[in-house]
């Protein structure tokens, strides 16, 4: 009697133990954030990922009633950012600004990035997706079956144009390649613009690029958007086909999302998730977002990780076959 006794009162001590702790969790989580929330960019100020920080930083801050700093720690692919943020404390006041650049396209490619993008973070949400453009020289082709053909009909003969060695455009490209069974010669640059100018000029025949980049050029006829990444058509600009309705299952949308440091709170991870949900309620976000040509999602944490997961793998597999190394 008396061991039973005192096995229930254990089991009741550790019972409320529990309770109070999921208790004291909850409470935490509702009472996220108690101070402000530093929001960190792996890049530099005034880029395309910095600007979408700001915007998130301000709805999110005024969902919580608190300020929300970006903090600009650009360096090594992104590895200062995301090791700044991997070491920090794990109570959701110090938060990832993340994509394929930083938590898939570096892990596949590079086995010495000082993270691990799965057991480092607590990845919290799809914040946007965005699609890139396949332009062309309008020398080269009109259509993606022409161009297409044209490169078959001409291995090596003709180039695309990337930002630089193993970015995104470079590895959507050899994607492209591989699917397509062509062969285009590399042209690396350091960044976007200098391509884009020498596509225009003639001296390269093909980029991806992103759809704010690339779309005045095709509006003045200076290139021509022959495909979309994104696995169907854009609602905004339905003119131009997704490449895969030429190559079927091709897909390489971009994405953005929000992580924590590991351990953090799943409760927090699960509040944080929810008022990105919350953000896209309001329609006038909804339509800032929709001008930086974003699509705004807002996922589940399992959601993310699964995206996260895959595109490494991806990324992994083409970086093999195209024999990319990080330099």
């Amino acid at each position: 009697m008396i061991r039973k006794s005192l096995a229930a009162t254990v089991l009741l001590c550790l019972g409320m133990g529990c309770s109070a702790g999921a208790s004291a969790q909850a409470a935490d989580a509702t009472a996220f954030p108690t101070k402000q929330v530093r929001l960190v960019v792996p890049f530099a100020a005034g880029g395309a990922s910095d600007i979408i920080a700001r915007l998130v930083a301000q709805k999110l801050g005024e969902l919580w009633g608190q300020t929300m700093l970006v903090d600009n720690r650009g360096g090594a692919s992104g590895a200062i950012g995301l090791t700044f943020v991997a070491k920090s404390t794990a109570d959701g006041h110090t938060l990832l600004l993340g994509g394929p650049a930083t938590l898939s396209g570096p892990p596949a490619l590079n086995p010495k990035v000082p993270y691990d993008n799965l057991k480092d973070f607590e990845h919290v949400s799809i914040v946007a997706t965005f699609p890139s453009v396949l332009a062309v020289n309008p020398a080269v082709a009109k259509s993606l079956p022409e161009l297409i053909a044209t490169l078959k009909a001409n291995p090596g003969k003709y180039t695309y144009a990337t930002s630089g060695n193993a970015t995104s455009t470079h590895l959507i490209a050899e994607l492209f390649k591989w699917m397509t069974g062509t062969n285009i010669v590399h042209v690396p640059y350091k960044g976007t613009a200098p391509g884009i100018n020498d596509l225009i000029a003639g001296q390269v025949s093909m980029t991806f690029a992103p759809v704010n980049v690339v779309m005045p050029h095709v509006q003045a006829k200076r290139l021509n958007a022959v495909g979309i990444t994104s696995a169907k058509r854009s609602s905004e600009l339905p003119e131009i086909p997704a490449i895969a309705e030429v190559v079927p299952k091709f897909e390489a949308d971009s994405w953005i999302c929000i992580s924590a440091p590991a351990a953090t709170p799943r409760a927090i991870v699960l509040k944080i998730s929810t008022d990105v949900r919350r953000m896209f309620r309001d329609p006038e976000t909804v339509r800032k977002f929709k001008e930086l040509d974003l699509t705004p999602v807002g996922s589940t944490p399992e959601e993310l990780v699964r995206v996260v997961r895959e595109d490494t793998e991806r990324w992994r597999n083409v970086g093999r076959i195209a024999n990319i190394q990080m330099e």
